[in-house]
């Protein structure tokens, strides 16, 4: 069986205009190769429910089962609206009427395999221990203006999503993680990540003993082979929103995971989990071509398809 994958579109986005080709591009894939396929979109595909609505819409022509799970970005509203109610009706009616899958909601089997997953969210697990600052640069506390090192930042620091900085006497943004503005619920981060790690637990237990092997799909990062780190104060400070090691931990425990798919961090790559598990940044970049893999369905072994 083929898998076909592909996150972070942002289609409402003007540099991704290339976005719109990909259901076709797809769709000549089908037509070309005849075998049996799953089209697994791992979110953040546009912020506008709308433009989201619309987007997957384009995709109903093509003839396979079509997942999506949401990104942080499809989950962003305005002041005054709750990213809840979206995350759990709105993308929901939105991907039903496109013809996808929602599977932040309910796991998915096709013969043997199973699909299993949800946009995570992150608890500052992945923050940097060390990363290189500007000469001259002093980093600032947020809610006290106190001078601190790198080596002092806290959860409650990477909880205001912003980090602050001096240089001679001048006070400026060095970078902030923009869920701040977007998000709206009454959860802290580590309470999401706890609520998705539970609704990752309950549907693998629902599946389990009906596939031989099942494919953890997820927005976000969970697992430190696919954390980049770039040794730069604006990048490595975002890291604590990659994903949870918690998560990762519980889906590495499972005897029939076979692969890991997810995005978020616009890195696309390739990886071996634990030595054992492939797993693959599927990001889209204008210039790149879809993500495709070949699952076997006997043994659960993988292999990138051209």
């Amino acid at each position: 069986m083929k898998i076909y994958a592909v996150s972070d579109i942002h289609a409402d986005n003007g540099k991704y205009h290339s976005a719109y080709d990909l259901p076709c591009l797809i769709h000549e894939k089908i037509e070309k190769n005849r075998e049996k396929a799953v089209l697994v979109i791992c979110g953040d595909v546009a912020q506008n429910i709308l433009v989201l609505h619309q987007y997957l819409k384009m995709f109903q022509p093509i003839p396979i089962p079509k997942l999506f799970i949401a990104g942080n970005h499809d989950l962003w509203v305005e002041d005054g609206d709750d990213s809840l109610l979206k995350y759990l009706l709105s993308l929901k009616d939105a991907c039903e009427d496109a013809g996808f899958h929602y599977l932040d909601q309910q796991p998915y089997t096709i013969d043997t395999i199973g699909f299993v997953g949800n946009i995570g969210w992150y608890d500052y697990s992945f923050k940097c221990a060390t990363t290189g600052l500007t000469e001259g640069l002093q980093l600032i506390r947020n809610n006290t203006s106190q001078v601190i090192r790198w080596e002092d930042l806290k959860d409650e620091d990477y909880e205001a999503k912003t980090l602050m900085g001096e240089v001679n006497g001048n006070l400026f943004n060095v970078t902030t993680w923009n869920d701040k503005f977007h998000i709206h619920w009454s959860f802290s981060d580590k309470e999401f990540t706890k609520r998705c790690l539970y609704q990752t637990q309950k549907h693998i237990s629902q599946i389990r003993k009906k596939v031989n092997h099942f494919v953890f799909c997820s927005h976000h990062i969970h697992f430190q082979e696919g954390i980049v780190i770039k040794n730069k104060a604006r990048w490595d400070f975002n890291n604590a929103y990659m994903g949870s090691r918690e998560i990762g931990d519980v889906i590495l425990q499972e005897e029939k995971l076979r692969l890991v798919l997810f995005g978020h961090s616009h890195e696309s790559g390739q990886y071996r989990i634990a030595n054992r598990i492939p797993a693959f940044n599927v990001s889209f970049h204008p210039r790149e071509d879809v993500t495709s893999l070949d699952i076997n369905p006997i043994d659960g072994s993988i292999v990138p398809a051209d």
